[in-house]
């Protein structure tokens, strides 16, 4: 449950992440639970999922939104990352930094920007499913006020549906295809 066992580099993996990048999507590293304040452990995660895409990754986003505003982005700026989708809340939907756009953030000890951007995430299915935040309305009628506000700014945010809970054991599904068609 806290670190998936999956082989990245097993020939399956390799299909399926050749798939996603000849069809024109972005691969991002999602680091183990323990790899979130120190570029040591990020480096070797990075450098098996470039392995197996044969290609760089440069996003990321930490695993269980595992996070410390003083060390994360630091770390994964020094692991080579150049953008993450971590900044979000893991019980509710919103804006955790109070932004839906891409920033910088900065570096308090070195006085300047850390090169790395930040893209707000805004929710999650588990916030409508497992955390009773649409308030008992259904997950599109949950999801669609938060969507609106981001397009009333002109903002950009991620959203995480997992891809677990598509399947008929979760029954998230139908969720997920409100999403779309939210976003279409």
């Amino acid at each position: 449950l806290i670190d998936p066992a999956y082989d990245i580099g097993s020939e399956l993996m390799r299909g399926e992440l050749r798939a996603f990048t000849e069809g024109g999507w972005t691969v991002g590293l999602h680091q183990s639970f323990g790899a979130w304040d120190d570029a040591g452990p990020m480096l070797p995660e990075k450098a098996r999922l470039e392995r197996a895409l044969d290609g760089p990754v440069r996003h990321c986003r930490q695993h269980w939104l595992h996070f410390s505003w003083a060390r994360t982005w630091a770390a994964q700026a020094a692991a080579g990352l150049e953008l993450d989708s971590t900044l979000g809340f893991n019980d509710r939907p919103g804006f955790r930094g109070a932004h839906a756009l891409t920033v910088r953030p900065w570096d308090m000890a070195a006085g300047r920007p850390l090169a790395i951007d930040i893209v707000p995430m805004l929710f999650m299915d588990s916030h409508f499913y497992d955390y009773s935040s649409g308030g008992g309305a259904d997950p599109e009628t949950a999801m669609r006020p938060w969507l609106q506000e981001v397009r009333a700014v002109g903002g950009e945010v991620t959203v995480n549906w997992h891809t677990h809970t598509i399947t008929d054991v979760y029954g998230w599904g139908s969720g997920f295809e409100s999403l779309l068609g939210l976003l279409s």
